[in-house]
């Protein structure tokens, strides 16, 4: 409808009505005073429009490719609906002689007749029920998600067993709106809300600039500026333009809004700012060789768990890094490892938040500084052949772009160098800094790869909230082969049961509950992405055995192709040569 105005308005302009706004807008005032009102206060109060914007990044967790489609989408969509502004509001204003009302539109078309008020009023419902529909989908999954960091009730998180959708928050998110409609009328609302948004957007913008102080964050820098200045401007117009008795409501509002958020930051400060480390949980059981000679199975992780003494540990300081360090730390609680932390920079100044961790729980550590020169891979290298390392514990920063694919990458570099064990860790998506992971993916293969996976899943999930460890095993079947068949194979059937024994065998054996999971599937990728997308896990563990031939080094290893397919933190127990058997990986 908006298209359709400007483009049939484009034909029918007056332009002395451009000459009657503008003597309009500059009567009993400087050009200048009437410039800088109009765009200020224009800015602050058609702000909620642009608002709209942050929808796209609030559904991230349910797009297929957000690193992607983010991007696009908003310039895509800001270009698009900022030139439409522009030449709708440059038509009305053609269009319209005298005064314009709040009804702009409808007084731009009046002339046209009575279908075209229709067409117009028909658009307006349906741009007002849409934006309302944009509004409770952002505003319902960021609640949820500020109910998983715990800034919201944790029952706001409850998700549909069959929409698979925050409906807890939908509710709660329609109904608060809802209310508001009672309350004042639609120039209020528009003001409170406004307002409102620029607040927000001026913590968001002060956020961006202490997150990333290492960065030129000129663009927050310049908009946290602007918004102030909007708030002022604002707030003169309302008090001075509109008089005292027409803002009430707006004040009002203002005062409850400002006054819940307080008590609900202090309150949730109170409740989860002081939460400490319970270091007894990471008492570990004596592990010794009357506990070996218990099973009657050669289990190499035996090995490799007792001689574990030295783990060096590459730090930047940087934010993907979190998860790998909090493993590390567990690591080291737990076997009584003095590790070290190998900073490629130039000073300790940028890890002491790593550091901090390391303090938390209580470990004493060493840390070497070097610079990179170049190649930091070849740094750490340089430093795991000076030392006697049993364990790399490597942060892996994911790819967010096609570009950044043919980057040089430190991790693989590091795994195909060293003959120590690595365990390289990916983190997830979203929510980096939560720090407890609960629910785990085990990919089992029945080799001595699998041994290692359910220690390491016992370690993550001996500390804080307790989640679900499942193991899957999946069954690639050529694609000729119909799905729905399968189960009817009772070879295939065999290979189930005999992969449930053997889960839960393993599961006894280290003394934790498996919840065994047998999938089949025309592509291994695609059938775990389905699973991960039923049961959500915060990480899936993968064992891999390092490339021997020509094409084994030049393809892409299955690991790596579930990593990006994955949103969860994604370990990848890389197996140190001397207990490699020559098995490839599956």
């Amino acid at each position: 409808m908006l298209v359709l105005l400007a483009v049939v308005g484009s034909f029918f302009l007056d332009y002395q009505n451009y000459h009657a706004s503008y003597r309009a807008v500059t009567a009993g005032r400087t050009e200048l005073e009437a410039i800088f009102s109009g765009v200020f206060v224009g800015g602050a109060v058609i702000f909620v429009s642009y608002e709209g914007f942050q929808v796209i990044a609030n559904t991230v967790e349910e797009m297929k490719n957000p690193a992607r489609d983010v991007r696009i989408g908003m310039y895509i969509s800001v270009i698009v609906v900022m030139i439409t502004y522009m030449s709708v509001a440059w038509v009305t204003i053609g269009l319209v002689k005298g005064e314009i009302s709040e009804a702009a539109l409808i007084q731009a078309v009046e002339f046209l007749g009575p279908w075209a008020v229709l067409l117009i009023t028909l658009g307006a419902i349906a741009s007002t029920t849409s934006a309302i529909n944009a509004t409770l989908l952002g505003s319902s999954r960021l609640a949820y998600v500020m109910s998983e960091w715990r800034a919201f009730p944790k029952r706001l998180a409850k998700i549909s067993v069959k929409t698979r959708f925050p409906y807890l928050a939908i509710i709660i998110t329609s109904v608060l709106s809802l209310s508001f409609t009672f309350l004042g009328d639609a120039p209020q609302i528009a003001e409170v809300g406004s307002i409102i948004f620029l607040g927000i957007f001026f913590n968001i913008n002060y956020a961006a600039i202490k997150v990333y102080p290492n960065q030129k964050n000129w663009t927050s820098k310049i908009a946290l500026a602007l918004i102030v200045l909007d708030i002022i401007l604002a707030f003169y117009y309302l008090i001075v333009v509109e008089g005292v008795d027409r803002s009430l409501f707006t004040f009002i509002v203002l005062t409850i809004f400002v006054f819940i958020t307080l008590v609900w930051m202090i309150s949730t400060q109170l409740l989860y700012g002081k939460e400490k480390i319970d270091t007894s949980a990471y008492e570990l059981e004596p592990l010794g060789l009357d506990l070996i000679k218990e099973f009657d199975h050669v289990d190499v992780s035996d090995v490799f768990f007792l001689d574990l003494k030295n783990i060096l540990i590459p730090v930047a300081g940087e934010t993907y890094e979190l998860k790998n360090i909090h493993l590390a730390a567990l690591i080291s609680k737990k076997y009584n490892i003095h590790p070290t932390l190998l900073h490629v920079g130039t000073s300790k100044d940028k890890i002491k938040s790593t550091l901090a961790i390391f303090d938390k729980y209580g470990i004493e550590y060493d840390v070497i500084v070097k610079e990179a020169k170049g190649n930091p891979a070849r740094v750490i290298i340089e430093t795991y052949k000076e030392g006697d390392y049993q364990l790399i514990s490597l942060s892996s920063r994911r790819k967010r772009d096609f570009l950044s694919r043919f980057e040089r990458s430190v991790s693989k570099e590091v795994v195909h160098n060293v003959d120590c064990a690595v365990l390289q860790v990916h983190p997830p998506r979203y929510g980096q800094r939560i720090m407890d992971i609960q629910d785990i993916f085990l990919l089992l293969d029945g080799t001595e790869r699998d041994a290692f996976l359910v220690r390491w899943a016992k370690l993550l999930t001996s500390v804080g909230a307790k989640g679900k460890v499942y193991a899957y095993h999946i069954l690639e079947l050529p694609s000729i082969f119909p799905i729905e068949e399968a189960p009817k194979v009772p070879v295939i059937h065999r290979s189930q049961e005999k992969f449930q024994k053997y889960a839960n065998e393993l599961g006894n054996r280290y003394g934790m509950k498996i919840i065994p999971v047998f999938l089949y599937g025309h592509n291994f990728v695609k059938a775990l992405q389905s699973a991960t997308e039923i049961h959500e896990p915060d990480a899936v563990l993968i064992g891999r055995t390092k490339d021997k031939g020509f094409w084994d080094k030049i393809r892409t290893p299955l690991s790596y192709k579930i990593m990006r397919k994955m949103d969860a933190t994604v370990i990848i127990h890389h197996m140190p040569d001397k207990l490699m058997q020559g098995e490839n990986e599956n």
